[in-house]
């Protein structure tokens, strides 16, 4: 079995519709969205309730450049969000 190229590990690399950071706090929580492909932010704060991050999450998607990219995560057309802790 051959090694694998560039070119098959690029395509399978996810393309993200958008890139987010969110300082966790145990009241509030700030947030910054930028859309993929572009150097516009958007940044606010959301209540420290999942009823709240819930629909922080549903607005981010509608509301933004990334509600017109296909999905909640990924430009692959699934509806969800993929999310990492670091």
């Amino acid at each position: 079995m051959g090694a694998i190229s560039e070119n098959e590990v690029l395509r399978h690399e996810p393309q993200f519709a958008a890139l987010v950071g969110i300082d966790w706090a145990d009241q509030k929580h700030a947030w910054c969205l930028q859309a993929a492909g572009t150097t516009q932010r958007e940044s606010g704060e959301v209540e420290h309730t999942p009823e709240a991050v819930e629909a922080w999450v549903g607005n981010s998607v509608n509301d933004s450049a990334i509600g017109d990219r296909g999905g909640g995560g990924t430009n692959e057309g699934s509806a969800g969000v993929h999310a990492q802790q670091v």
